[in-house]
């Protein structure tokens, strides 16, 4: 299908053996290949409160939770059938409510496998892979398990950082490393052997949402 096709409402030009797009109206034109390259449409998705998708998805199901050291933790401990805390610290050493998961298991998910007992129905990585300096290699020790896996991540276009960036200011947790979108969080597993089965927004408005969840399954 072409850019044309797709609906970029841009003219087809051809100027020295060149073809470019040109859209007269705004005055601006490009070639072909830069929007083969650049554009990418965002599929229509729903619009949902985070917590309350994952507690939905999660009740009565075996769980792995991954960077488990936080209060959701336990809701998910109230909710599931059985649920593994998984965290490169110990969460006794937080600075903040401090506390001890049942069935803790303290792993670099960039450096090993996760070794169970039994298989999980589900993974859950949320608000994670922002951290990650290598989330390639996460996604590459998850591939022995055969259950889909939830990620959630903020959304690097969210409207929330607008009015600080009019102040020369980044709204950024200081312990992230890096942003998503639709497009490069699917490219990333995508390139891992995974597919997206499922998509969302989660909080506040489509496109400029505060977050994303990916729900993905490994490749047949």
């Amino acid at each position: 299908m072409s850019v044309i096709e797709k609906g970029f409402f841009y003219i087809p030009v051809e100027y020295d053996g060149v073809e470019y797009l040109a859209n007269a109206k705004e005055g601006k034109v490009f070639t072909k290949t830069f929007f083969e390259t650049m554009m990418h449409r965002i599929p229509d998705a729903e619009v949902v409160n985070r917590e309350q998708f994952l507690l939905g998805n999660l009740k009565d199901k075996k769980v792995v939770h991954l960077g488990c050291c936080g209060p959701f933790h336990l809701a998910l401990e109230e909710i599931c059938t059985k649920v593994w805390g998984v965290d490169i610290i110990s969460c006794e050493k937080r600075e903040q409510k401090p506390f001890t998961p049942k069935n803790f298991l303290k792993i670099d998910i960039e450096k090993e496998q996760i070794i169970l007992e039994e298989e999980p129905d589900i993974i859950l990585a949320g608000e994670i892979f922002e951290h990650l300096s290598n989330p390639g290699l996460a996604l590459d020790n998850l591939h022995k398990f055969e259950c889909p896996i939830i990620i959630t991540v903020p959304n690097a276009f969210s409207s929330l950082s607008e009015p600080w960036l009019k102040l020369n200011i980044e709204c950024i947790n200081k312990d992230h490393v890096c942003y998503y979108s639709y497009y490069t969080m699917k490219n990333l597993v995508e390139r891992h052997g995974y597919k997206v089965t499922q998509f969302f927004w989660y909080d506040i408005y489509p496109i400029v949402a505060q977050g994303l969840i990916f729900i993905i399954q490994k490749k047949g």
